[in-house]
């Protein structure tokens, strides 16, 4: 049985997953650019005139550290579904791949629904592609081949059964 739509949705999850990876590797670039976060204050400052200084800093340090968890997260999801690929790949060992595939899923729906830095929509499309997958990879069932050996014992001519 060939698995192509759990290694297509799977590869689709695993590629947004390096996206969010991406993304959170960017961010923490950027937060650690002095003149991106003086910029990044200065237009706090600016849209919230009452948010004291300290508040916005502290906002600031938060959600850097908010970020790696982001990238973490989008790591090891991507790792896990490339195990599942892998695992797929030849109908080798879909048990472990759905399982990989629904484990997958977990740090991306806790990011998703505790950072809410990266687009929401981007976070429950990976989660809900690594879920439907995963769940795919363990419903099916292999098929099952069974061999039937017949065997005809001929004592001699005249009792065989292809007589005419």
């Amino acid at each position: 049985m060939k698995r192509t739509g759990e290694i297509i949705i799977s590869g689709i999850a695993s590629t947004l997953s390096a996206l969010i990876a991406i993304i959170g590797a960017g961010m923490i670039y950027y937060l650690k650019n002095e003149e991106f976060l003086s910029e990044l204050e200065g237009e706090l400052a600016l849209d919230y005139p009452d948010m004291a200084v300290t508040n916005i800093t502290d906002f600031i340090e938060s959600m850097a550290s908010t970020v790696w968890l982001v990238m973490v997260a989008g790591l090891i999801s991507l790792m896990l579904g490339l195990i599942a690929v892998l695992s797929l790949r030849g109908n080798k060992k879909p048990l472990l791949a759905g399982t990989s595939l629904i484990i997958a899923a977990v740090p991306i729906i806790f990011i998703t629904l505790v950072a809410s830095l990266l687009d929401e929509i981007l976070g429950y499309l990976t989660a809900l592609l690594f879920l439907i997958a995963g769940m795919m990879s363990l419903v099916r069932k292999r098929k099952q081949t069974y061999v039937l050996q017949e065997t005809i014992r001929l004592e001699d001519e005249n009792t065989s059964p292809f007589k005419q």
